[in-house]
């Protein structure tokens, strides 16, 4: 009796949602992007396959085999939605992603070849890699969480699909076809950009974690007022500093006094000696971020006029001598208004504990 009303109980809590068609195929994944963690799954056929991603909030779909029928697909989410879909078999016009709230990406197309290999570069860390035929690979390079790299297994495999998941949870779905002599071998992917810094995965913390940990120290009062700049109606500073097990977390903020927009080129972070020398050249030892946290979300390139952009900048644990200093620089891109400001040895050592 207790497990009856218990069931009542939450259909009751649970509130539904339309229902819509998913076109899925056996040879390519549709992903399934929910607005909350995922907490119920049910496949309506045993021919229809599936798994939660690393990001809760999705969920990896696939046929098995053509589906002779059309079947279910019943997902409940952590906010109390129901979501109910109508599941056909179609390969020609396959589902390669489905958002909740209807802006799913629009799929390229990629010829991948046996002879040669494919690299698919992000900004960020790519978090899931699902290929939908077993005529490719797909891997991430050695230690390098935003590269993937991948080629085809057979020359003449069935057209199939390759998706990527970034940590911030963009979906990047592909349609695979062979082809002897790719044209593009080296793809940049949406919100990268060309030279971006590799990120190699040996910290403690995984991204899912670091974004976590970056949204809580973004959203937390300003800890530190002293270290920054302000020139040319720009101003660039640190406003908090974190560390948690083997990372730190650098809180920056950039705001814009402007009319005229910011278009941010790159931002540097760099230690050198606090004295410099006319007989010898200064020597600059950069540091690349493990991972970085936009609040805003993906537009972070742009800073209009009157807006100010916050960023959290994750680092392995590192300390400095006394005789240098750690730099952070930002630039313009096509333009003249370049920010600096530095830290000493002893600022960096008041980062404070920050749990998850």
């Amino acid at each position: 009796m207790r497990t009856i009303l218990t069931s009542i109980l939450f259909f009751i809590c649970v509130s539904a949602v339309a229902g819509d068609t998913l076109r899925v195929s056996d040879t390519k994944y549709t992903v399934c992007d929910f607005s909350s963690e995922i907490k119920y799954v049910d496949f309506g056929s045993p021919d229809l396959q599936g798994a939660v991603l690393n990001h809760k909030d999705m969920l990896s779909l696939q046929a098995v085999q053509p589906l002779e029928h059309e079947t279910t697909l019943s997902v409940v989410t952590a906010n109390g939605k129901y979501h109910a879909f109508t599941v056909k078999y179609d390969d020609a016009s396959v589902d390669l992603s489905w958002v909740e709230n209807g802006n799913a990406p629009v799929a390229d197309t990629l010829s991948f070849s046996t002879v040669k290999t494919t690299h698919l570069i992000s900004a960020e860390k790519i978090t899931d890699v699902l290929c939908g035929t077993p005529g490719i690979i797909a891997e991430h390079a050695d230690n390098i969480s935003n590269i993937v790299k991948a080629k085809a297994l057979d020359e003449d495999f069935a057209p199939g699909s390759i998706t990527l998941v970034s940590s911030s949870g963009t979906i990047y779905p592909f349609v695979v076809i062979p082809g002897d002599n790719p044209r593009q071998v080296d793809i940049l992917l949406s919100g990268g950009m060309d030279g971006a810094p590799a990120i190699f995965s040996d910290a403690s913390v995984n991204d899912v974690q670091m974004r976590d940990l970056g949204r809580k120290a973004a959203g937390l009062p300003v800890l530190i007022t002293d270290i920054g700049t302000v020139k040319q109606k720009m101003a660039f500073a640190l406003y908090g500093l974190y560390s948690h097990d083997d990372v730190m977390m650098f809180c920056l903020s950039l705001e814009n006094n402007n009319l005229i927009d910011y278009e941010i080129d790159f931002i540097k972070c760099y230690v050198r000696d606090k004295k410099r020398s006319k007989k010898i050249t200064v020597q600059e030892d950069e540091i690349t971020p493990i991972f970085v946290y936009y609040p805003q979300g993906e537009n972070h390139n742009l800073l209009k006029g009157g807006e100010k952009l916050t960023a959290v900048l994750f680092f392995r644990r590192f300390t400095i001598p006394q005789k240098r200093i750690l730099c952070f620089e930002v630039f313009e891109r096509n333009g003249g208004r370049h920010l600096q400001f530095s830290m000493s040895d002893k600022e960096l050592l008041k980062a404070r504990q920050l749990d998850l």
